[in-house]
């Protein structure tokens, strides 16, 4: 009788599920920025790049979203830096904004194991800038000076792409390609965003889960 028990209890145990994750749906993608910003003295576009990346965190993986729709929450750090069409000859101004924007991004799903997710994505977003002055004028029989401004401002980001990923034993790994709209002040800088990046926490959609 306590055989068939023990032997009962230990068969029900090895149906149980596996505990979770402990880090569900964490991520990390690294890339850059392809981008036309708009100037605010004039309003026309020049192109540049900046690096960045995104730290993600799957709702799905809590069960946060029901239906096909899959849900993200991201945060995008970049950094922004112009200045070769600012300024005279005697006065060259530099800018470096930092961005971070906290973002909602909600796809749908295409594939088993090699996933396409067409997606939208929007959040706010706060610049830090820093402009420097440099006065060099060769007319004027005086060593350069510098001056430095900063501050912080309000803005926002939006976009429309696709992510592509694939897993490989735990690990997602993914690649994106975004049209990103950045919003800063009265201007909107527009780029495209390219990340490549692994995420935990998920395993072969085809393999059993481990008991």
């Amino acid at each position: 009788m306590t055989t068939a028990l023990l032997l009962s209890a230990a068969l029900a145990a090895a149906e149980l599920p596996a505990p979770p994750d402990p880090t569900p749906g964490l991520g990390l993608e690294l890339g850059g920025l392809l981008w036309l910003r708009q100037s605010a003295i004039d309003g026309g576009f020049v192109s540049g790049f900046a690096p960045g990346a995104l730290a993600t965190f799957d709702g799905d993986a809590l069960g946060a979203v029901p239906g096909p729709l899959h849900l993200f929450a991201e945060l995008l750090v970049t950094r922004l830096g112009w200045g070769a069409d600012q300024g005279t000859d005697a006065l060259e101004v530099t800018t470096v904004a930092y961005l971070t924007s906290p973002r909602l991004r909600v796809g749908v799903p295409l594939g088993e194991r090699l996933r396409l997710e067409p997606y939208l994505v929007a959040g706010p977003a706060l610049l830090h800038t820093e402009v420097t002055y440099l006065l060099d004028d060769p007319l004027v029989d005086a060593a350069p000076t510098t001056t430095e401004v900063s501050g912080f401002a309000l803005g926002g980001t939006a976009g429309l792409g696709a992510r592509l990923s694939w897993p490989i034993e735990e690990v997602l790994v993914c690649s994106r390609l975004e049209l990103a709209l950045l919003r800063r002040g009265s201007v909107s800088d527009l780029g495209f965003l390219l990340t490549v990046g692994a995420q935990l926490g998920h395993a072969t959609p085809d393999a059993p889960a481990p008991r």
